[in-house]
């Protein structure tokens, strides 16, 4: 497959930004978030309107499709304003209105057959619209968001973003997606977009004196790993999952366990098996779940607050606890302690240092001299319940939304942190867990007979969501 790109152009908001605006503040959370990194959805949507009795897809029809996209894009800007503009240092972003960067792009086969190629992953990479490299993520001129829609021969269409996480977490990347892909379904009705509200510097004041080596980031040195990174997937169904819940909850402490829990935990037992057999040492277990907590303020925060509201829920187990009853209870035990008492710790006096002094004690719990061997870390992200799939800019929903810009050309010498990304199905029941390890591993892994009883790995999107045989 290859991806010719048509177009490159900046979309502007629809009306200037007024000059009280034009400035757009971090809050103290945004700052510590600060990872230089960005964050990727690719959303897949098939073409109704595909005849395979005339596949001929008319230019007319694209150019109508794509002009759509445009417009209701400038229209969602004015109220997302700081995604138009431009990082100016680490504390602030020059609301500016230059302009989103939006790249139009055309593949040269039919989204079917994409999806059906045993190496689709490693061909994402093309459908995601990279910055210039002049710029790295959250340097001074960087972009708020990137975009990139891309054609196939059928007429499907893929729309890739990358979003700064200085600016925002995953919920909030999909909050501009949703107002945006409401604004394309509202043709020439008067419902406007509810705005999202940018007091978070309000509520979280930043941190002038904020230094570069206090973000999250810092916590990944002792854990980063070299080797070649590497990435699969691993999709649990709707029965696995069911199955893994009732194992999980048998002599655990957790009741009723989460989708999320069964299946992070089952997957943390696998990781920990695989990488014991392979060194021959055993070493503890320990993780961080990097978890939402804007509805856990009291009074609650608005739902249309936008930025960063995320933090590291961690945990550590031994070698002799790493079964998936245990695993279960050290999951809850760590995302019930991002709680009240955390919200309250973000506003109050003193908190760069509380919230500093929150990760410089993990990292020393999990680099204990005690622990000769060291421990075996991942780290985790979860998008699910966010409605990804329910994003329609008019055509339908999509078949397919995934968060993952993988791994490419990787040397055998990279520097990598072991992470994964939960992901939902396209039918909201099963979980899609992307897992990046050393290409050695993620082999192992794939080997490893109990986690193929409960996944399937690198399935065709068009094919997820089928039972997999279980005992």
């Amino acid at each position: 497959m290859e991806i010719n790109k048509i177009s490159e152009t900046f979309i502007k908001p629809f009306s200037s930004t007024p000059p009280h605006l034009k400035t757009y503040k971090i809050s103290l959370i945004d700052q510590f978030l600060m990872y230089g990194v960005d964050i990727p959805l690719l959303f897949f949507y098939s073409n109704p309107r595909y005849d395979l009795a005339n596949p001929i897809v008319s230019d007319d029809f694209i150019s109508k499709r794509s002009q759509q996209l445009k417009q209701s894009l400038s229209e969602t800007l004015v109220h997302y304003y700081p995604l138009a503009g431009r990082i100016k240092d680490h504390l602030s972003v020059d609301c500016n209105d230059e302009g989103v960067y939006y790249v139009e792009a055309r593949a040269t086969i039919p989204l079917s057959e994409y999806l059906n190629q045993p190496d689709h992953l490693t061909l994402m990479d093309s459908l995601l619209p990279r910055q210039p490299s002049c710029y790295e993520s959250s340097s001074p001129g960087s972009y708020g968001v990137t975009i990139q829609e891309t054609t196939f021969l059928c007429g499907s269409i893929t729309i890739g973003l990358f979003g700064s996480h200085m600016i925002m977490d995953a919920a909030g990347l999909t909050s501009f997606i949703k107002a945006w892909a409401a604004s394309a379904t509202m043709c020439n009705t008067t419902k406007e977009i509810v705005p999202p509200s940018y007091d978070g510097a309000s509520i979280f004041p930043q941190y002038d004196a904020f230094p570069r080596d206090a973000t999250m980031a810092s916590f990944d040195g002792p854990f980063l790993k070299t080797g070649k990174l590497a990435a699969r997937t691993f999709v649990f169904d709707a029965s696995s999952i069911s199955d893994l819940k009732t194992q999980a909850a048998t002599n655990s402490c957790a009741e009723n366990p989460t989708r999320i829990e069964a299946v992070s935990s089952f997957l943390f037992e696998c990781i920990s098996a695989v990488l014991q057999a392979k060194s021959g040492v055993e070493r503890p277990f320990a993780f961080s779940f990097l978890v939402s907590w804007k509805r856990k303020a009291i009074p609650p925060l608005p739902e249309s607050l936008f930025g960063n509201f995320i933090w590291m829920a961690s945990g550590l187990s031994s070698p002799e606890d790493t079964r998936l009853t245990r695993l279960v209870s050290k999951v809850r035990g760590a995302v019930r302690k991002i709680n009240t008492n955390f919200v309250k710790n973000t506003q109050s006096d003193g908190a760069f240092s509380k919230l500093s002094e929150m990760i410089k004690e993990t990292s020393r719990e999990f680099t204990s001299s005690s622990f000769i061997n060291g421990v075996n870390f991942v780290m985790v992200s979860s998008l699910c319940n966010l409605g990804l799939y329910e994003v329609d800019f008019g055509w339908g929903k999509p078949i397919w939304v995934t968060c993952v810009d993988v791994p490419l050309n990787s040397a055998p010498d990279d520097e990598f942190l072991n992470s994964m990304v939960l992901m939902d199905s396209r039918s909201g029941r099963g979980i899609e867990a992307w897992v990046f390890m050393d290409e050695e591993d993620l082999v192992l892994m794939e080997k490893y007979e109990k986690l193929l009883a409960y996944a399937s790995i690198n399935p065709s999107p068009l094919k997820r969501d089928l039972p997999v045989s279980h005992p």
